[in-house]
């Protein structure tokens, strides 16, 4: 095991409230045991959220089986890495991902995708860092990218920590990366996020995943960020809806020059 701590500039958001002590380790590939998966569909059935409000099971918590796990997030084939957080014996949180090659067009080179395909943290253990740590020990050298799709703003948060500048990063920026959005998601190994794929050429915000989880935690979270003055740049989030993050790496950093004008936004 390796220490995954946050400097203070990186837990400077006043939403934080950083613990003193997280372990993250790091499975890729045959590392990922059984077991590991029975824990990882554990913490996520018990911690993850509950469905929306007119779905069939209102109410109950939304929860999934190893073999369901192991199905939709790590099918064989793809090349997958899990990443767990533990504070003394305690799993706090975990992030699987994949990775896959893509192109932006014909004539350019491949670029490497790293997707974050579920992130999870035990209730008791949130706004303390541990999404942000988690995500950073997922980061490779050979990464071109990052993405993730998450109905939940502190998923995008530590995302925009881990991978990004946090609270400074060009937004706007970002979002022209959306219109690259179909090349880089179409040849993904995981189906939801393969089906997920924007219109072609479009700017986005958020995309149907036809995820019905409710949203009622996250409105706490955007509350408390107009509470304390901040603006939340990716706006409100429809029903079945995810946003959608992609960020590239700081040799990768987009310009806005390349992106169309706000006219051609799709579901956003």
């Amino acid at each position: 095991m390796e220490e995954g701590f946050l400097t203070q500039d990186e837990l400077s958001s006043p939403l934080l409230t950083p613990i003193s002590y997280t372990m993250a380790s790091k499975y890729t590939g045959r590392e990922i045991t059984e077991e590991h998966i029975l824990q990882a569909a554990d913490l996520f059935s018990k911690h993850y959220g509950i469905w929306g409000p007119r779905h069939p099971r209102a109410g109950q918590r939304v929860q999934t089986s190893p073999a369901m796990l192991k199905r939709n997030y790590l099918p064989d084939g793809a090349e997958h890495t899990l990443v767990q957080a533990h504070i003394g014996y305690v799993l706090v949180g975990h992030a699987i991902a994949t990775r896959w090659s893509t192109k932006k067009s014909a004539e350019s080179q491949p670029s490497r995708v790293c997707w974050i395909t579920q992130l999870c943290v035990r209730r008791g253990y949130r706004a303390q860092g541990v999404a942000t740590s988690i995500l950073r020990k997922m980061a490779e050298e050979s990464d071109d990218m990052y993405g993730i799709l998450s109905s939940h703003p502190a998923a995008i948060m530590a995302a925009l920590r881990a991978f990004a500048n946090g609270p400074e990063t060009d937004t706007d920026a970002l979002l022209s990366m959306t219109w690259q959005a179909t090349n880089i998601m179409t040849p993904s190994p995981i189906s939801y996020v393969k089906s997920a794929a924007p219109d072609p050429g479009s700017t986005v915000r958020s995309v149907d995943t036809n995820f019905d989880v409710d949203h009622g935690e996250h409105q706490a979270v955007l509350d408390e960020l107009s509470r304390l003055g901040r603006t939340w740049w990716l706006g409100d989030l429809k029903r079945k809806h995810e946003y959608i993050l992609i960020i590239p790496t700081l040799r990768q950093t987009p310009t806005n020059s390349s992106a169309p004008t706000s006219q051609g936004e799709g579901r956003g």
